[in-house]
C-alpha cells in the first residue's frame, strides 16, 4: 500500500489545478467560426464561412484551389511539390489555420471574438 505524505497530496492538487486553469485558458475562449481569412501576395481576403464557395488564389507557382463548404475550409489543390497544405485537411474551428509556403498562401478560420476585434480597429479615418 502506498502512503502519501501531506506534501505529495498538495503537489498533486496544485498540478491538477494548474492543468485545469491552463485548459480553461486555452479552450475556454472558443467561439463559433464566422470568417475565412486568406492571406497571399496580393493581400488579405475575407469570406464568410457559412457560404459554400470554390476559390482560385494565385501564387508564384500557380493557382491554389481553396474550398469553403459546410462551414469548413480546405485546400483542394495546390501546385506545391509536397502537397502538405492539401493533406492538412478540413478547418472548421476558430483559430485553425493551414498554409502553402511554396505558393505563399495562408488560410485561417476566425471566430466571433476575432471578428469583433478586427471591427474595432476600423474607424472613420480608415475610410
Amino acid at each position: 500500500m502506498i502512503k502519501f505524505k501531506v506534501v505529495d497530496i498538495i503537489t498533486i492538487l496544485l498540478s491538477m489545478t494548474a492543468a485545469f486553469v491552463a485548459g480553461f485558458i486555452i479552450y475556454g475562449n472558443y467561439s463559433p467560426p464566422e470568417l475565412l481569412e486568406i492571406t497571399c501576395r496580393d493581400g488579405t481576403m475575407i469570406y464568410p464561412i457559412g457560404q459554400d464557395k470554390d476559390l482560385s488564389i494565385k501564387g508564384p507557382h500557380g493557382d491554389s484551389i481553396i474550398v469553403i463548404e459546410n462551414k469548413q475550409a480546405y485546400f483542394r489543390y495546390s501546385p506545391c511539390p509536397d502537397k502538405l497544405c492539401v493533406k492538412s485537411g478540413h478547418l472548421g474551428k476558430s483559430g485553425e489555420w493551414a498554409g502553402c509556403l511554396p505558393n505563399m498562401i495562408f488560410i485561417r478560420i476566425m471566430g466571433q471574438g476575432e471578428v469583433k476585434a478586427e471591427n474595432e480597429k476600423i474607424d472613420t479615418l480608415s475610410y
